[in-house]
């Protein structure tokens, strides 16, 4: 009789509520692990994209200051 009613060995507790499942309080282990590969993933897939946008933008800036260094040059060239 008290094995049947203590909660450790069924889903529901001596007044006669259910208990939630473990696995709907802690996702399996594999479930977890998929979960954290898509995180980092997407976190390395940020990270590369913002790199990506840096280099791009250090480029045009770059570009930027060879055509009015070649401006000045041309205006120098003329006085």
């Amino acid at each position: 009789m008290f094995l049947r009613n203590c909660s450790y060995f069924s889903n529901t507790t001596n007044n006669g509520t259910t208990l939630p499942k473990i696995s709907s309080i802690f996702p399996p282990l594999e479930e977890r692990e998929r979960e954290t590969k898509k995180k980092k993933k997407k976190k390395k897939k940020k990270k590369k994209k913002e790199e990506e946008e840096e280099e791009e933008e250090e480029e045009e800036e770059e570009e930027e200051e060879e055509e009015e260094e070649e401006e000045e040059e041309e205006t120098s060239f003329f006085k």
